[in-house]
């Protein structure tokens, strides 16, 4: 016959397997809640992300309509097929990037006398700005350093390290509405010397 295994346990060791109980399930209940923290961080993080994405695509809309508004300055109706050519089969297609219709808006912005010096820097700071901080959320990675604070590691020349704390989003969003109203005021200036001198031509020619 197999031999029983008994064992006595004592009133003060139950307290304390109850004690060790309850310490592993607070550390468990503290273990869960971080992790919940650092998921739903995660989350916020990847959405304020996509937000970079999308909202840099809305600029580069914006730079689209001040290119094709200075080439061709009469959008009739129907339009010019000309203008749509233009519009479609190159500046939405890979041959024209971020950077290069970057560099044109800033050569329309220099020869037509759209924004004031100081002004012209600052839209082309934040257009680099911004096209660093889309490019870094599509191709980086977050990095919480063993349950640290979120970093996004990219290359941009070399390797970086953003911290992403309240401080850069406030400096992201700040960035973004300076370039959007920039880039507005160009294209009103810009549509209203359109205007201006189709006005002229008609008088002219009515001589």
């Amino acid at each position: 016959m197999m031999q029983r295994f008994v064992m006595e346990v004592t009133d003060e060791e139950l307290r304390k397997s109850d004690a060790e109980r309850e310490d592993m399930a607070e550390k468990s209940v503290a273990k869960i809640l971080e992790e919940a923290e650092r998921t739903e961080e995660f989350s916020t993080i990847s959405q304020n992300g996509s937000k970079v994405i999308t909202a840099t695509i809305n600029i580069e809309i914006q730079m689209e309509r001040i290119i094709v508004d200075f080439f061709f300055p009469v959008d009739d109706n129907p339009p010019d097929p000309r203008r749509l050519l233009f519009q479609q089969r190159f500046l939405e297609s890979t041959l024209m990037d971020f950077s290069k219709k970057k560099e044109i808006v800033q050569t329309i912005v220099g020869g037509e006398d759209l924004l004031e010096g100081s002004e012209k820097a600052k839209l082309q700071k934040n257009l680099k700005s911004l096209m660093t901080w889309r490019n870094a959320f599509a191709h980086g990675r977050l990095d919480n350093r063993l349950g640290g604070a979120w970093h996004l590691c990219y290359f941009s020349s070399a390797k970086q390290d953003q911290l992403l704390e309240d401080a850069f989003w406030t400096e992201v969003e700040k960035v973004f509405r300076s370039a959007h109203d920039a880039l507005v005021q160009i294209h009103g200036r810009l549509l209203a010397k359109n205007l201006y001198q189709r006005r002229n031509s008609k008088g002219s020619n009515e001589w």
